[in-house]
């Protein structure tokens, strides 16, 4: 007759009614209805998933698969006798105590147990929801489409989710067959967390205070829009593929057609399809800037000529940004892309400054929040950093930081009521909300 252990499961069983610890795990003679529970499976297969990813983590270990108790324990002791071993559910047995170890490490006489715990949240379809545990608020239609240019991360997660459902794949392993391998980019990865990466290249976030982001960097279910791990080298092989295929020269990833779609605005002058269309001087670039906690970024890719520049800090600091993509472009001579000038400020009376402070909303989930700090006004969008913006006259601000503008509106009794951006060729209207 077999051992009857008690587990941590069984144990938890107990205390919840001590009679159910005698009819568990008899499914021969007495039925359990949580066995054809949908829930219940569903947060079995949810578990199952992280337990997949937790051991990406810990690459390289045996996982010991049987759910017999002697088969299990055998197979423990056999990979234990190894100097270094990693080992998915260990069995250990003590009396009639039974256990199994999530993930097991063991270093010469050292030996680590890590305990993987799971809670009921999908990250592909409870974010757009804005379900308790998503990183934003839930992902709504607002306009009609084709009626306006809307900067939408919520959008691209839908996106994300179109090629999962499409595909039956996982959005980093598509992206990385059928992306970035054909374009050259064999380190970059959508990968969150990026487990199947050299851990020793990734950089380390800092905010603007130049303190350390706790846990080094966020680790984003939104993959496409934010999950994307690369480095200047890799992003301008995307940038030269680009320029090659609109040229008609290659077809790595899309053809001169598609290529061409891809790179023409729509509604507007500058919004395109994934990108954002430049044109000074005569000379037109495909451009989009990268913003998570603790890394910035910013690319340009000319449309004739075969130029362009990347640009990456892990830091929320991005002035620099701006001032060497003017420097680049100065040096190598990319007409159109030294957008060096020379600004003038004026000095407002505070009681003026004192009646732009507040929040504007640009969206119901996106807010400009104005302050005043050491005598002038500082603006703030929701998850990016502070930036000083300086009066050009006693209603239109500019930033350094950032190619930003804002003109604070007034209504006919004097009240500020609202405050236009200005940005990528884009204007956006903010009303004041608070």
């Amino acid at each position: 007759m077999n051992p009857r252990y008690l587990t941590k499961s069984r144990f938890k069983l107990a205390m919840e009614c001590p009679s159910k610890l005698y009819y568990t795990g008899k499914k021969d003679q007495y039925y359990d209805s949580k066995l054809d529970d949908e829930f219940l499976k569903s947060l079995a297969e949810g578990g199952f998933q992280v337990g997949e990813l937790a051991k990406r983590y810990f690459p390289g270990g045996h996982d010991i698969e049987s759910l017999d108790y002697d088969t299990a324990l055998e197979k423990t002791n056999e990979l234990l006798l190894k100097d270094n071993v990693i080992i998915y559910e260990a069995a250990f047995r003590f009396n009639n105590l039974f256990i199994r170890a999530d993930i097991l490490v063991k270093s010469g006489n050292k030996i680590q147990l890590i305990e993987v715990k799971a809670k009921s949240f999908d990250s592909t379809t409870d974010a757009f929801v804005g379900k308790k545990g998503a990183n934003s608020p839930a992902v709504r239609s607002l306009y009609e489409p084709g009626l306006k240019f809307e900067y939408s991360g919520g959008g691209i997660s839908i996106s994300q989710q179109i090629v999962m459902d499409i595909t039956h794949m996982a959005y980093d392993k598509y992206m990385d067959e059928q992306i970035l391998k054909p374009l050259g980019m064999t380190t970059s990865t959508y990968g969150q967390p990026p487990v199947n990466r050299n851990q020793e290249i990734l950089a380390t976030a800092y905010l603007s205070s130049g303190k350390e982001l706790p846990g080094k960097f966020h680790i984003y279910p939104e993959q496409a829009a934010a999950g994307l791990w690369t480095n200047p080298t890799e992003l301008a092989a995307y940038i030269i593929e680009t320029q090659r295929a609109l040229e008609g020269k290659s077809h790595k990833v899309l053809n001169q057609l598609m290529t061409q779609t891809r790179l023409r605005p729509y509604i507007d002058k500058a919004a395109a399809l994934g990108v954002f269309i430049d044109s000074s001087d005569g000379t037109k670039y495909f451009q989009h800037g990268g913003s998570n906690e603790g890394f910035k970024c910013q690319y340009f890719g000319s449309m004739e000529g075969g130029n362009g520049v990347v640009i990456m800090v892990n830091s929320d600091n991005s002035g620099i940004i701006g001032e060497l993509v003017n420097s680049v472009a100065k040096v190598y001579g990319f007409k159109g892309l030294n957008k060096t000038i020379t600004k003038k400020h004026i000095n407002i009376e505070d009681a003026i400054l004192d009646t732009y402070t507040g929040q504007y909303a640009l969206t119901s989930s996106f807010i400009l929040t104005i302050t005043k700090e050491n005598g002038g006004l500082i603006t703030q969008a929701t998850g990016q950093q502070k930036v000083s913006i300086y009066p050009e006259n006693q209603t239109k601000f500019f930033a350094i930081v950032v190619d930003a503008k804002l003109e604070f509106l007034k209504d006919p009794t004097g009240k500020v009521v609202s405050v236009i951006l200005y940005q990528n060729g884009q204007q956006h209207e903010a009303k004041k909300i608070k």
